[in-house]
């Protein structure tokens, strides 16, 4: 089954962060609720860590952004497990059409998830931020630039799913492909 956040739901998250949204002022962190830390991620603001990074160590930016992002997809699956959310979505569809919607919500853009046999995909047909800030910048990479996201929802994914994840951007509009897509499997050795 192919999840896709309709607009209807994207506007039933979207109201939840503007009624829930607040500021811890002890922590100085901006909040979903009480207990669930947020962050209104900008595409432009990846865009250009990517960007910087590449310049610096080229390839191996991919890597590195991998590794950074992973361990706050866990982390996202984490917290909204302990905040009662995973619970309330119950089913695994659930999980998938609040994570795109919350994904579109906070800018990142507009993805699907496809859970197939032996098998997660991940489009996003306008493309990731990255890969959408290449574009518009009329640059064109010889690599997936969308890595940060791979390894969030490589870490997502792991810790929904309880084994090891591993994901591999085949497609990027920042190399000039039409859309962005990732695949994700099972790793071999299934270690974290």
């Amino acid at each position: 089954m192919k999840i896709v956040a309709s607009k209807d739901y994207v506007e039933k998250v979207l109201e939840t962060y503007k009624s829930t949204t607040n500021i811890d002022y002890e922590s100085g962190r901006l909040m979903l609720g009480e207990n669930m830390p947020i962050i209104w991620a900008r595409a432009e603001f990846m865009y250009n860590i990517y960007s910087e990074l590449e310049n610096l160590i080229s390839e191996s930016a991919t890597s590195i952004l991998r590794r950074i992002g992973k361990p706050y997809g866990s982390s996202f699956f984490k917290t909204l497990k302990e905040s009662g959310t995973i619970e309330k979505l119950a089913r695994n569809e659930n999980v998938y059409l609040y994570l795109c919607s919350e994904n579109l919500t906070i800018g990142w853009g507009m993805i699907s998830i496809e859970e197939k046999e032996d098998e997660i995909e991940v489009i996003s047909e306008p493309g990731l931020p990255v890969g959408r800030g290449f574009k518009e910048k009329g640059r064109k990479s010889e690599w997936p630039v969308d890595s940060y996201f791979c390894g969030y929802l490589e870490g997502f994914f792991s810790e929904m799913h309880r084994m090891a994840l591993t994901g591999e951007e085949v497609e990027c509009v920042g190399k000039g492909d039409p859309r962005c897509r990732m695949i994700f499997k099972v790793n071999e050795n299934n270690s974290e």
